[in-house]
């Protein structure tokens, strides 16, 4: 960090002889202050050659880094379409204050990747990293539909049958209910051959 030496401030001073002057030593090169505390000495010498000293703490703080922490993917709670999540609070070098997390541990996260920021008000630095929650509970069918003779209608060989199952799944949205013959996906209504299907 570079500090102009105006910025530094003078020391105040006094002598029971007027004349007295002063000098700084002490600071780096170009003005330029590592991080960490730099000593500077202040000298005041007065006509006679007497002499008093003081001296200047500068300290040059690290600038503020913040480390997001890695979270492994997670399963959904059971009977939930998401799960709670806890996970460490981030690392920091330098004077970074306050952080504030999108997201704070301990918070319910939905079945998906979820991105978490981390940031500081007071430096404007900030990290993010993922949360993925898994959904890995099966969906339950509540009614099968039943068992149907139906009767073929004159000169057909087949006939027309509707049904429907009823089903529920931790995650309402996007979940559908298929009907297959063997492999082959069928939909009701379907034109079934005389015999068991």
């Amino acid at each position: 960090v570079t500090i102009p030496l105006a910025n530094l401030g003078d020391p105040t001073r006094s002598d029971n002889c007027p004349g007295e002057g002063w000098q700084r030593s002490g600071v780096p090169a170009g003005n330029v202050y590592p991080v960490g505390n730099t000593i500077l000495t202040y000298t005041v010498t007065d006509a006679s050659g007497n002499t008093a000293t003081c001296q200047q703490t500068v300290t040059v703080n690290p600038a503020c880094q913040i480390t997001c922490p890695t979270v492994a993917p997670v399963d959904n709670d059971e009977g939930d379409c998401g799960a709670i999540v806890t996970y460490s609070d981030a690392t920091t070098t330098g004077n970074c204050g306050t952080l504030t997390y999108s997201h704070p541990s301990g918070s319910f996260f939905p079945v998906r990747t979820t991105m978490v920021t981390i940031s500081s008000a007071s430096t404007g630095q900030s990290c993010q990293f993922s949360v993925t929650v898994n959904d890995t509970e099966d969906p339950e069918i509540a009614t099968c539909p039943s068992n149907q003779i139906v009767n073929t209608a004159n000169n057909l060989c087949t006939a027309s049958v509707s049904f429907a199952a009823t089903a529920s799944d931790n995650c309402p949205t996007g979940f559908t209910v298929k009907y297959y013959i063997g492999a082959t996906e069928i939909f009701t209504g379907h034109n079934f051959p005389i015999g068991k299907s």
